[in-house]
């Protein structure tokens, strides 16, 4: 009877296997691939993740772009500096015991909201890679934030600008308080030149008012055309064509159709208004808001940097080399 013996690994090639094979399951054993969840960073004690990281990169980068060398580079410490900075702040907010509620938190989360049409909002998300849980903790600590600044620009009692301050913040800066030529048009825009055409024919032969925010509001595709089929433009800041128009055109005359990258647009200017230099008295309260807040943003600076040079921050540089 035949007796079955173990193979033998004793020649050359037998051990050339065995030491390939216990090389590849020692480099399996040190080479285990990171997780979401392993941290990039820990800021007094509270941990950045590498999901944070990925999550705040793809937000960062420029869309549909893959991102080599120093480009990369540039984007994944700028990443790195904001979740660091963030977390500082995050982490002395919860170190002070200040707690956001969940009502709170759903009052923030609908302000938000209201400037995105539902679908928009999902699609950001989407974009982002998140799910509304991770999104609705993002406004949880984002309120966190807030309230621990508004603490310490209380607790900082600035002092309020005075008048004579804003008059030489007045005096400094002619260019900010000198409002600019514009014209009041209304406005029909399509993407077709053939329907612009046909509209443009129709308005050049009728006479009867309302005729153009009729078509406006049946044709255009410019939010105006909802409300009084009106805009207000600034000169100078159109398509030259278009500006010429706004510029030249006579005073309730159908424009020529005119072709910019927005699409092919009719006119009718119906006043045109100079540029002039606002009073102190018309821009007094404007710049006392502006002072003020300059002032808040400054302390706010200058606190964080204190939070940073206390903060006691570890690089896990080695997954962060991999980045």
């Amino acid at each position: 009877m035949r007796e079955d013996r173990p193979m033998k690994t004793s020649g050359p090639t037998g051990k050339f296997h065995f030491l390939l094979f216990a090389f590849f399951v020692g480099l399996a054993s040190c080479q285990t691939v990171p997780g979401p969840e392993d941290p990039i960073a820990r800021v007094n004690g509270l941990e950045i993740s590498l999901r944070d990281y990925w999550n705040l990169y793809d937000s960062m980068k420029p869309k549909d772009v893959s991102l080599q060398g120093q480009e990369r580079l540039k984007i994944r410490n700028l990443v790195v500096q904001t979740l660091v900075r963030r977390s500082v702040v995050l982490s002395n907010a919860i170190e002070r015991g200040i707690e956001v509620s969940d009502r709170e938190v759903r009052e923030g989360a609908e302000r938000f909201k209201a400037g995105y049409p539902e679908q928009l909002f999902q699609e950001a998300l989407f974009e982002g890679m998140v799910d509304e849980v991770e999104w609705l903790e993002l406004v949880r600590q984002n309120l966190l934030i807030e309230k621990l600044f508004e603490i310490d620009v209380a607790e900082a009692a600035i002092p309020k600008p005075s008048l004579e301050e804003a008059l030489q913040y007045y005096q400094d800066h002619p260019n900010e308080f000198r409002r600019a030529a514009e014209a009041v048009a209304e406005h029909i825009v399509v993407g077709d030149r053939s329907v612009a055409e046909e509209i443009h024919s129709q308005l050049s032969k009728s006479r009867r008012r309302g005729e153009f925010l009729e078509l406006a509001r049946r044709h255009s595709i410019g939010p105006e055309a909802t409300e009084d089929a009106r805009i207000r433009l600034e000169m100078g800041i159109m398509p030259e064509d278009f500006d010429e128009i706004l510029r030249s055109h006579p005073l309730n005359q159908i424009s020529p159709v005119v072709e910019t990258p927005f699409g092919f647009h009719i006119l009718r200017v119906l006043e045109r208004r100079p540029s002039v230099n606002l009073d102190f008295n018309q821009v007094q309260a404007q710049i006392l808001e502006k002072l003020v807040e300059e002032r808040r943003r400054a302390r706010l600076q200058r606190f964080e940097e204190s939070l940073i040079r206390a903060a006691e921050i570890e690089y896990n540089r080695k997954l962060i080399e991999t980045l």
